[in-house]
């Protein structure tokens, strides 16, 4: 008898601490966009406004690299006490570069006596966070660079880099400025007409690529360690530029203007996202160039970078003065340090 009374208060007090804790217990979850930290890290935050506190809370994060194809499961336990509010930081300990997918699939709360545990109400969504790859200062390279665009900038109105001059009329497409619309010639002749102003062919330079296609991991993250070493080179003299590839999923050529460290940050995060969908889809960027001429031609400098040039690629390659190719495998393989690969990068780049 006394088992059963004893037994029914047990299930009594499980059934008043669940519905005490379940009512006053809520989660957030809080990832960066982006993240230059050595140990990145994805932040769970949970609010506990009961009287019980919360002795065993278990978070389990399922974690995707799709550009690397690497998964991750990871499970953390901690506790939270009553009336107070606490903030988990869960290491992402991923072994590449990219931007990763999180989610969250459950968080389990128990109470001291583990007389009640259940599962926290969580909107199921995907979090992205971009871990940034390793990099090598590129100073010295940098300040060539940074003398080169000033010596440049000297010589803006020489003719053909004046942003006031205008190089043709045409007609109007989408995503033209209205500014630019010639309203005389327009009415002249029955359609709308714009002006287009010639770009300065020595202030800017575009860095583009080639998503690498390497069954080595190894190989593919020396890729982006290099070619985001050369971009935050750029960035840190506060040279203008653009970083331009073929983006798989709108199958279009993107141009990123990069100002400020801001921009940087997220041209970054966009391009570690980009993978191909096809095995065909090689050499897009470079394609691009070759049959949009008068893309590459706006620029003083053009730096494709690619994990290794074949015969193909080099077919493809646009005759235009300015247009440097960086090619991993052989200017920084991974048989080296990317220290070491600094003093080939120099004597390429700076030239």
């Amino acid at each position: 008898m006394w088992l059963v009374i004893l037994a029914g208060f047990v299930v009594l007090l499980c059934i008043v601490a669940h519905q005490m804790l379940r009512h006053h217990v809520t989660v957030a979850v809080h990832a960066t966009e982006y993240t230059m930290a050595e140990h990145p890290v994805i932040e769970i935050e949970i609010q506990n406004t009961g009287r019980i506190p919360l002795f065993q809370v278990k978070a389990v994060l399922q974690i995707e690299n799709r550009v690397f194809e690497e998964t991750k499961k990871i499970g953390y336990t901690g506790l939270v006490a009553a009336h107070s509010n606490k903030r988990f930081a869960i290491p992402l300990d991923m072994e590449y570069p990219g931007t990763v997918c999180i989610t969250v699939p459950k968080i389990i709360a128990k109470d001291f006596f583990h007389l009640s545990f259940f599962q926290i109400a969580l909107e199921k969504k995907e979090y992205f966070t971009t871990i940034m790859p390793q990099t090598i200062r590129l100073d010295r390279l940098a300040q060539v660079w940074k003398e080169n665009y000033e010596k440049e900038r000297f010589f803006l109105h020489r003719k053909g880099n004046n942003l006031s001059e205008i190089l043709q009329y045409r007609n109007y497409v989408r995503g033209d400025s209205r500014k630019n619309i010639n309203w005389k010639l327009s009415a002249k002749y029955d359609e709308w007409i714009v002006r287009e102003f010639d770009t300065p062919t020595d202030n800017f330079v575009l860095i583009t690529f080639d998503v690498p296609h390497s069954q080595s991991k190894e190989e593919r993250k020396r890729f982006y360690e290099v070619l985001v070493s050369i971009c935050q080179a750029y960035m840190q003299q506060k040279v203008v530029y653009n970083i331009g590839w073929f983006d798989y999923a709108s199958r279009h050529f993107i141009c990123y203007e990069i100002v400020d460290f801001a921009h940087y940050l997220k041209a970054v995060s966009l391009l570690m996202k980009n993978s191909p969908t096809d095995a065909k889809d090689w050499y897009d960027s470079l394609q691009y160039l070759r049959s949009h001429k008068e893309v590459g031609a706006k620029y003083a400098r053009v730096i494709y970078v690619t994990e290794d040039l074949t015969k193909e690629q080099q077919r493809m390659l646009p005759m235009q003065e300015g247009f440097c190719v960086v090619d991993i495998k052989k200017y920084a393989p991974v048989t080296q340090s990317l220290e070491e690969a600094t003093g080939a990068l120099y004597a390429l780049l700076s030239k």
